[in-house]
């Protein structure tokens, strides 16, 4: 992004732009680009009227209003269109043949200016960038500043009307993925050179930038977008966007690369038992589960699943038979009842209860008491998965899969709700004043996320992004109230049918789960499933390998 002038010889399509005002034709005006094979613009293109124009653009000239400036005008087709509407217009290009162009076809402002020359003053109530117009900016990094220039040059309450493509098609695999390693620039920036009979120009940066980055960006610059419609294609036109000072419209387009003047039955009823029974067993005890809480300081979501897993949600034998609902063995300070079962060893001693609410109230002094689980303690309440992970890693379990089948379980059925103390209500923010949050924006595996703060929520993602909570929670496939925790990702787009390369497997490790490999890498939760031919009922295990392509 600079704000340099060309000049005669290194202006190409300046020069096409004269032959054809002069002779009502012109020879090829050749595009050639590293990334794709030699094109050429169509001349004739830059001198459509505006019944001639696609009706993105025609929106976007009704839409125009006050003081307009029509940035890199060209041969000054959309700068005559608001003329005959009666609007006041200036037209910028940073080609002397272009501003030759247009001063004799009549338009009345024509002034050779780069838009990102400290000379070109406003304010504007309207700014046009059509014609691709984002290309300007040249790389996606340069975006801050072209916000930043925005905002010396926009009138308070005007608006930017601009237009881009979204390339991520043509990075797009069979299956619809992005086929774009982490460590790729991102996929709308481009390199351009054109030529014109034997004028050649210098080779120059391009940004076609999609509607999810744009105004990401934006808001990130105190901006507020708002998209408009869609156009054929790939083309959408978008709409507002504001600062705190300044409301702009924003409209954006696809009409061709090169085109710069426009641009199982059983298995489901073994499930439904299991989720009836499961259900049953935490309205039955999930207000017990928060009494310890309260008393203990264990999370209540915790206590509810180690009771879910190991009594089968009390239809075990050994719950059935002693009340034992955490499978505590009797050990040698056990002076209660006792029943033998079969376990790690055939006719191992488990305590027995007279009622569940003593099993309950055992398996907390259990973990209070002991030095081993002392470090437990010190985590948040609401950390569920650094509970299951550290019961494991403290031996609470021999299965690998402990801490990653507690997290399932904790997740399926929305147990970390209990956390808060409020019993069965599920809790909301939306209704609470939520504290003002900065997001940085990053892109990993072709897609936008930040990460959650320290006691963040999707709506408060939401709210300081532009986003509805429920789309948030949708992109990143977890239900209301679903817990962030510090560092956790939030996409802000749709995930992926499978990883980027070279991501091809993954070693599961303690305390994960399918959701949480899923958002590692951006995949779908399903299609990670599917990919490794397993159910919904799967719980990965220390050591798994899962496939991700």
């Amino acid at each position: 992004m600079h704000s340099m002038l060309l000049t005669s010889d290194k202006d190409p399509m300046g020069a096409a732009i004269i032959d054809y005002l002069a002779h009502g034709k012109a020879s090829k005006l050749r595009v050639f680009s590293s990334m794709f094979d030699e094109d050429e613009i169509p001349v004739n293109q830059l001198f459509r009227t505006f019944q001639e124009m696609p009706s993105l653009e025609q929106k976007a000239l009704q839409l125009s209003t006050g003081k307009i400036l029509d940035v890199g005008a060209g041969s000054g087709c959309h700068t005559l269109a608001l003329q005959e509407m009666g609007k006041e217009v200036t037209a910028i290009d940073i080609s002397p043949l272009s501003i030759e162009a247009m001063n004799k076809r009549g338009v009345k402002d024509a002034r050779l200016q780069n838009f990102f020359d400290r000379s070109l003053t406003g304010p504007f109530d309207t700014i046009l960038l059509l014609m691709n117009g984002s290309g300007i900016i040249g790389k996606l990094e340069n975006l801050p500043a072209f916000f930043h220039r925005l905002k010396e040059v926009l009138a308070r309450d005007g608006q930017l009307l601009l237009d881009s493509s979204d390339l991520s098609y043509l990075f797009e695999d069979e299956d619809g993925n992005l086929d774009i390693a982490p460590e790729d620039d991102y996929f709308g920036e481009i390199d351009f050179r054109m030529q014109y009979k034997s004028i050649k120009g210098d080779s120059f940066d391009w940004l076609y930038i999609d509607f999810n980055t744009l105004n990401l960006y934006a808001r990130q610059a105190g901006f507020k977008a708002e998209k408009i419609e869609d156009g054929e294609h790939y083309d959408y036109l978008s709409g507002k966007i504001g600062s705190k000072r300044t409301v702009m419209r924003l409209s954006l387009h696809f009409l061709g690369i090169l085109l710069l003047s426009l641009a199982c039955l059983s298995a489901g009823a073994e499930s439904q038992r299991k989720l009836t029974s499961y259900q049953k067993y935490i309205s039955k005890y999930s207000d017990l589960a928060i009494q310890h809480q309260k008393k203990y300081r264990i999370p209540a979501s915790i206590t509810l699943a180690q009771g879910l897993l190991e009594s089968g949600a009390g239809q075990s034998d050994l719950a059935r038979r002693s009340n034992n609902h955490f499978g505590i063995k009797c050990h040698s300070d056990w002076r209660g009842g006792r029943v033998y079962h079969d376990d790690d060893l055939r006719g191992e001693c488990f305590r027995k209860y007279k009622r569940v609410e003593d099993s309950y109230d055992d398996h907390s002094r259990f973990l209070a008491e002991r030095s081993r689980y002392e470090r437990l303690f010190k985590l948040n309440i609401k950390d569920y998965k650094g509970w299951a992970k550290g019961l494991q890693k403290c031996g609470y379990a021999t299965d690998r899969a402990y801490a990653n089948k507690l997290i399932k379980v904790i997740e399926d059925y929305e147990l970390y709700r209990f956390d808060s103390g409020k019993g069965t209500k599920k809790t909301s923010t939306k209704k609470q004043n939520l504290p003002v949050f900065n997001y940085q924006v990053y892109r990993t595996h072709g897609l936008i996320y930040v990460y959650a703060k320290d006691n963040d929520s999707f709506d408060q993602i939401a709210r300081s992004m532009g986003f509805k909570a429920k789309q948030l929670m949708k992109f990143n496939e977890v239900p209301e109230d679903f817990p962030l925790q510090e560092g956790d990702i939030v996409y802000l787009e749709k995930k992926k049918k499978k990883a980027d390369k070279p991501n091809y497997d993954h070693v599961v490790q303690v305390g994960e789960s399918m959701h949480s490999i899923a958002q590692m890498y951006g995949i779908q939760i399903k299609s990670l499933y599917k990919m490794n031919k397993k159910d919904k009922d799967y719980i990965p295990e220390e050591g798994d390998v899962l496939k991700l392509r």
